[in-house]
């Protein structure tokens, strides 16, 4: 299976960009990588809802994602969330509470607004990471 598979997509205008609106095969162990690319499409958000009840516990976000709407992981367990990344728009109900947030060293700024100072409004803590999955 390529990356990509196991997410449902829809296509966006600008044709080259796409957006994850769920998940197909519902990942055993609950770790979702979610891949930068989807048949040659960059992908750029993840939509509400996208991973409900899917059982994530661990996601990686890819650098190209930009926006993440509230909900997206509405009903999942988060333990841990890895941004590849800068600091992107989250919706302040992307995230379920207690969880903690990884920053990747390839975070350009650190004190972005989603990072360290936001991090608690989601109800996460924040911690660096040093980009490896």
């Amino acid at each position: 299976a390529k990356a990509g598979d196991d997410f449902s997509a829809s296509y966006q205008n600008p044709g080259n960009h796409i957006v994850i609106t769920g998940i197909i095969f519902p990942s055993l162990d609950g770790i979702y990588d979610i891949p930068a690319t989807i048949d040659g499409k960059t992908v750029v958000a993840i939509m509400s809802n996208a991973f409900y009840n899917s059982g994530a516990t661990e996601v990686y976000i890819p650098d190209s994602v930009k926006t993440i709407q509230d909900y997206a992981f509405n009903g999942c367990a988060l333990t841990d969330v890895y941004f590849r990344g800068d600091a992107i728009f989250c919706y302040s109900k992307a995230f379920p509470k207690n969880f903690t947030l990884h920053c990747s060293v390839n975070c350009h700024d650190r004190n972005l607004r989603y990072y360290k100072s936001a991090a608690a409004n989601y109800g996460a803590t924040w911690e660096e990471w040093n980009g490896d999955a």
